[in-house]
């Protein structure tokens, strides 16, 4: 029993004599070589004495600014386009109203005249259903078919403008007829129309006259 508190007694003053001859070692050590065992500097930590200089400066961030043109409507800008609107409504109803009164067969009654009416003015309306009667009588279906076409070529204002109580377009046509082969027309004619569009209390125009002729070719 003695034996063995004997023994541990002397392993542990073997154990403290190492604690302290590493201690004495390392002591020499750092004593000698401060920089390679300076524990105080674990943290990464500016040696005793050396200035810190800190930039606390950084590079200005340049934010571009967007330029966005904006497009200002005017009144009058406004006026202007209703004013070109209305002009090419006045045009699209004049060259319409020629295309269809030239257009249609004596088997349908040339219907193309009845599709205008509402296009056109009290007075004129007359004119045009007179003329429908009279193709009806002139080309009866008892004696064969008939069909005859028209093309617009162009046109182009003459006088007036939306301003304007009379507005007059002149109309360029093709005119065919056949009897039922298109390809093979019994009849080719170009045309000239001066269609008078008239402006109504409503502001609308109608057709109030249109005068043909046939130009040669």
């Amino acid at each position: 029993m003695f034996q063995q508190n004997k023994k541990k007694m002397v392993l542990l003053l073997v154990l403290v004599a190492v604690i302290l001859l590493l201690f004495g070692i390392y002591m020499l050590l750092n004593l000698f070589f401060p920089d390679t065992f300076n524990t105080s500097n674990g943290l990464n930590l500016p040696k005793k004495g050396t200035s810190l200089s800190v930039n606390s400066k950084k590079k200005p961030v340049v934010l571009e600014a967007k330029t966005v043109l904006k497009t200002v409507t005017t009144t009058k800008d406004i006026e202007a386009s209703k004013k070109k609107q209305l002009l090419q409504d006045v045009i699209n109803t004049a060259t319409d109203v020629v295309a269809r009164i030239g257009s249609g067969s004596n088997q349908d009654g040339f219907r193309g005249f009845s599709d205008v009416l509402l296009n056109v003015d009290s007075v004129y309306k007359k004119v045009l259903l007179d003329r429908q009667k009279k193709m009806l009588k002139k080309y009866p279906v008892e004696k064969g078919f008939l069909e005859m076409r028209t093309k617009v070529l162009i046109w182009r204002v003459v006088s007036g403008s939306v301003d304007s109580d009379l507005i007059t377009i002149s109309i360029q046509t093709q005119y065919t007829e056949d009897t039922g082969d298109i390809s093979n027309p019994t009849l080719v004619q170009y045309k000239k129309y001066l269609v008078s569009m008239k402006k109504q209390d409503s502001g609308n125009y109608l057709v109030s006259n249109i005068e043909e002729s046939v130009l040669d070719r």
